[in-house]
């Protein structure tokens, strides 16, 4: 019996494999394709790998940099000279700074009381409240402002009036007329290596 649900798993799992490489196989047949255009799409498939394998690199490096800099920073700190940045000299070249901002993630709430322990929570934080309207409707902007009053509604909230488009819209936008569709700025197309 054991060797019966062996089997059966066996035939199950390859039946799954054999059903996703038919997917796949459809999904990749759906998209058209553009034809006369080999040598365009030859160098930026070529371009993108490499871009890809520097971009695994130029954060390896950036990563280094941070892991030599990052003490001399800190130790400069306590020792009462601050400076944001920092030159490492090369020998061929004129090296690379490192600066680091005054940009920091937000810390979720819960870790307040631990931070209120190690220091003086005021002198170094303050606590905000994130807020997002879950429908962004003129309706519910003026629901806000008939709760709140417009003058304190001016004063807690900063607006922008701006048309959004529906969803769709990619394949929609043909059948604009043109002195409406130039105003439609598209978010750039992802390019991604076919394979």
């Amino acid at each position: 019996m054991a060797k019966a649900k062996a089997a059966n798993k066996v035939d199950i799992e390859s039946l799954l494999r054999a059903g996703n490489e038919e997917s796949a196989k459809a999904k990749k047949s759906e998209i058209p394709s553009i034809t006369n255009q080999e040598k365009l799409a030859d160098d930026a498939n070529e371009l993108l790998r490499e871009y890809a394998e520097l971009e695994q690199q130029v954060q390896a490096v950036k990563a280094k940099l941070h892991e030599v800099v990052f003490p001399e920073y800190t130790e400069r700190a306590k020792a009462d000279n601050f400076t944001k940045s920092l030159n490492l000299d090369g020998s061929s070249t004129q090296g690379v700074q490192v600066t680091y901002t005054d940009r920091f993630s937000e810390i979720d709430i819960k870790h307040e009381v631990q931070i209120q322990k190690a220091c003086n929570f005021d002198q170094f934080f303050e606590r905000k409240v994130s807020l997002k309207l879950k429908e962004q409707t003129v309706e519910s902007v003026k629901d806000l402002v008939a709760l709140i009053g417009p003058a304190k509604f001016a004063e807690l909230f900063e607006t922008k009036y701006v048309i959004s488009c529906l969803g769709d819209m990619d394949r929609k936008q043909f059948g604009l007329p043109g002195q409406v569709r130039e105003l439609l700025k598209q978010a750039a197309p992802s390019i991604k290596v076919r394979k």
